[in-house]
Order: structure tokens, then C-alpha cells, then sequence
């Protein structure tokens, strides 16, 4: 990344495109702390993550951050309830903690069905939406999807990404979505256009300008 100078704000669903090799990916993981600047600060919510140990920063990803990848990372010998629950076992707490929020994610990402399965017995769209629900079972402030939809097809990516949509607009959880597909661009509140390592457009999208929620399928 060259001279990027970028400020996520609270609530935002921000979408950041580019085609591969363009640094799209690297920003994520640098917004993340997973990789380091060469120069200049990354500060997630007040706190500059340069100066935060591994430890910290470990932290702060378990409790403050969820991901979303293109490829799933389910695991296997889990159902869709465990593999939701895992990371409320991974920061120390107890698994009714979350048992309220667990039944409002299956019913928002339409999995309640499906709760007992394994992730082979679902399909790619599916497996992904329990990836989201993962990702935001312990209520994270901030979202980073790295090319979420990449292993879908057009329909399980228009699911996902309205998912995605929904989570913005009723938690109110700030989002930012990797892609290098043009057609996902309208479902955020923000649109962010990276090539050869540089910001080249920063664009706000009007509340009646994002394309609308037609429901789950």
C-alpha cells in the first residue's frame, strides 16, 4: 500500500475492490493487525495497534473483531450450533452466555434447521452463512469479510451479501468487505476502489441508492 490515509467509521459497510495483486487484501489484514505498516499508525478505536503486544492484539481480535474468509475454515466434526459457539468457548466463556444471541443468529441467517448438521451436509452458501454467524456471536463492533463470496455461486453470494446487509442495518455493525466483483458493490454504505496499492476513489452511497433486502431463500 502507497500514502493510504483511510478512517472507518462506526456503523459504516464499507465494500473495498480491486482486482488481484492490487493490495485490497493486505489493507484488511493490516486494519486487522495480522500484518504491519511499513510507515504510519493503524488505530482501531482509539488505540494504536503498533504499540499493542501480540498478546493484545490477539485479544482484540477475539473480542472486537469478526472474519468472514473465502474459504469457510468450518470445522469439520462440528455441527452449525458448535461451530457458532466456538469462539464464544475461545475467549473464556461459558456456552450459555451465548445461547440467546445463538437462537437470534439461526433465525436471522436462516440455519435453524440446520443446527445439528455437519458443515459437509450444507451448501457452499449455507456453510458461509454459518461462517457470518461465527464471526459475530460475541457481538463484535467491526467485521472484516475478505472475499466472502468468492467460493459461491451468483445466488448463495446475493444471500450472503444480504445477510451482510442485515447484520449493518439491525446491529448496526460496522463492515468491511473485500471483493474484486463489481455487481457486489451496492450493498454497503461505502464504496472503495484500490489499484497497484493506492486508494483511487472513495465513494458514499445514498441511504436510497443501496440495493434492497428481498429476504432469505
Amino acid at each position: 500500500m502507497k500514502d493510504v490515509s483511510l478512517i472507518i467509521a462506526e456503523g459504516e459497510f464499507t465494500t473495498i475492490m480491486g482486482s488481484s495483486g492490487s493490495g485490497k487484501s493486505t489493507l484488511l489484514y493490516i486494519m486487522s493487525g495480522m500484518e504491519y505498516p511499513t510507515s504510519g499508525t493503524v488505530h482501531l478505536s482509539g488505540r494504536d495497534l503498533n504499540k499493542l503486544s501480540d498478546r493484545q492484539k490477539s485479544k482484540i481480535r477475539q473480542s472486537e473483531i469478526g472474519f468472514v474468509f473465502q474459504n469457510y475454515n468450518l470445522v469439520q466434526n462440528l455441527t452449525v450450533e458448535e461451530n457458532i459457539e466456538l469462539p464464544v468457548l475461545l475467549a473464556g466463556r461459558k456456552r450459555s452466555t451465548a445461547a440467546s444471541g445463538l437462537e437470534e443468529l439461526l433465525e436471522l441467517l436462516a440455519l435453524t434447521e440446520h443446527r445439528r448438521k455437519l458443515p459437509a451436509q450444507l451448501s457452499g452458501g449455507q456453510q458461509q452463512r454459518v461462517a457470518i454467524a461465527r464471526a459475530v456471536i460475541n457481538n463484535p463492533p467491526l467485521i472484516l469479510a475478505d472475499e466472502p463470496t468468492g467460493n459461491l455461486d451468483t445466488a448463495s453470494a446475493v444471500q450472503v451479501m444480504e445477510m451482510l446487509q442485515q447484520l449493518n442495518r439491525i446491529w448496526q455493525t460496522s463492515i468491511v468487505h473485500i471483493t474484486h466483483n463489481a455487481e457486489l458493490i451496492g450493498y454497503g454504505t461505502r464504496n472503495i476502489v484500490v489499484k497497484d496499492g493506492q486508494l483511487v476513489s472513495d465513494t458514499l452511497l445514498a441511504a436510497d441508492s443501496r440495493i434492497a433486502i428481498v429476504g432469505n431463500s
